[in-house]
Formats: structure tokens, sequence, C-alpha cells
């Protein structure tokens, strides 16, 4: 995914002498789309794991990743 975005980004800088101001929030969500894609996945690691029945003892135990500014987003539940 990342290369791909690369040269999108390039090819809007030809076609405008400076690029969108928001086109700083456009790509970090971009990645925070992709740390959100890695935290899921290192949540699914989890399952069945030693960390996860310690956990349940706290449910319901929600994983959360927030950015900043922003409401934190659920990617695991143990309950």
């Amino acid at each position: 995914m990342v290369q791909k975005i690369n040269p999108a980004i390039e090819e809007l800088s030809k076609k405008q002498d400076n690029l969108p101001e928001d086109i700083d929030s456009v790509i970090t969500d971009y990645f925070q789309v992709w740390n959100y894609k890695v935290g899921y996945e290192a949540c699914e690691q989890l399952r069945g794991s030693t960390i996860e029945l310690e956990l349940k003892s706290r449910a319901p135990f929600w994983v959360t990743m927030t950015r900043h500014e922003r409401w934190p987003v659920a990617i695991m539940l143990i309950n």
C-alpha cells in the first residue's frame, strides 16, 4: 500500500504548484488505517494466549487505538 501512494502524490504535485493543505490529513489518515490494520493483526495473535486469558478477569476489556484529536477505535474486545 505504501508503494502505491507515492506515485499518486507525485502525480498530484506535478499538476499543482503546491499540494493542497489537506494533503497532510490525507497522508496521516492513510497511515493511521495502516496502523489500525497492524494493531488488529497483533490482537488476532493474542487470541487464545495466556495474555488474553489473564485479561478476561477484567472483562469486558476493550483494546483501542487513538489518534490525537480523534475518538478511540476499538480493535479487540476480550470478554
